[in-house]
């Protein structure tokens, strides 16, 4: 963990106050959109999956809501 990133320096304080080192993690990540681990922002995966299977959401949603309620 870089000490010297937005997000080190949070989880530090926040564990320093007290609170659990996976709680202040999630809330160190989440407030300043840094990866824990690296201090960079995370890699997201494309979204191209979907597109693949050949299946929008759209499309997904009307084939689900075709016979059964919700």
């Amino acid at each position: 963990m870089p000490k010297n990133s937005k997000v080190g320096k949070m989880y530090d304080a926040m564990t320093r106050e007290g609170m659990d080192k996976g709680k202040a993690a999630r809330v160190a990540q989440s407030k300043t959109g840094q990866a824990l681990a690296t201090g960079k922002p995370p890699m997201h995966k494309p979204v191209e999956h979907k597109k693949m299977m050949g299946c929008s959401s759209a499309a997904a949603r009307e084939k689900r809501l075709a016979g059964r309620p919700i």
